[in-house]
């Protein structure tokens, strides 16, 4: 895994409008939804509007370790972040490269994602 993995796939799922989130759990099932919303992350050109919503949020994410998140955000960043980083390493090694190259913000992502608050 990549010093920065864990930050980058947070940032890929960050604030988005709650009314357009799918359900995290379907999400992680689904490989062709999943790898269409990886792609789009990793710049793609095919993506749907919640994906085009948290690509927008990403920078503030990082930065702020998702501390005025919504509940239900915090559990869809955290659900998509252990599914990928426990079952695709590589696109969340490529996420990890994309969004956060000097793992700044790993410390401060980790964190989070494996709070139960």
């Amino acid at each position: 895994m990549s010093r920065s993995a864990t930050v980058a796939l947070f940032a890929a799922v960050a604030a988005v409008s709650g009314s357009l989130l799918p359900d995290p759990q379907q999400l992680v099932k689904d490989e062709a939804a999943l790898g269409k919303y990886t792609a789009c992350l990793l710049g793609g050109d095919t993506c749907e509007p919640w994906t085009e919503e948290a690509k927008r949020y990403i920078p503030s994410a990082l930065k702020e370790g998702c501390k005025d998140c919504p509940q239900e955000h915090k559990n869809f960043y955290r659900v998509v972040t252990i599914h990928l980083k426990q079952n695709q390493p590589e696109v969340y090694n490529a996420l990890a490269k994309h969004y956060d190259k000097d793992g700044v913000y790993e410390k401060k992502v980790l964190e989070f994602v494996y709070d139960t608050n």
